[in-house]
């Protein structure tokens, strides 16, 4: 009997399809842009000007973000060859070391 008061309640497993979850890929991200106010504009000349106007500023963001993150990893880069100089400087003297083992054992086994 399907009447008013038996009708299930949504999301407590009715019979419609599950919900698909989406995967890292496939969720989209959208930006929000802010609105701009152009005030009057008489021309069409006015308007392209406007128009590059905004462009360029909008470039000048995206260069000063992009000299930050390069600047980033030029310090990350410098931190990790500071590592690899000190790794190397320790598997200097571990090799070293090892080698020097290598021939006490053979001193021993010849004696």
């Amino acid at each position: 009997m399907s009447g008013p008061g038996n009708k299930r309640a949504a999301g407590d497993g009715g019979s419609g399809p599950p919900e698909k979850k989406l995967s890292r890929e496939e969720k989209t991200t959208t930006t929000l842009i802010e609105p701009i106010r152009l005030g009057g504009i008489s021309s069409t000349e006015e308007m392209d000007l406007k128009v590059l106007q905004f462009k360029n500023k909008k470039l000048a963001e995206r260069l000063e973000q992009r000299q930050a993150c390069e600047d980033e990893l030029r310090e990350r880069i410098e931190k990790l060859e500071k590592r690899q100089a000190t790794d190397d400087a320790t598997l200097l003297i571990v090799n070293r070391y090892w080698a020097q083992l290598d021939e006490t054992v053979e001193a021993l086994l010849r004696c």
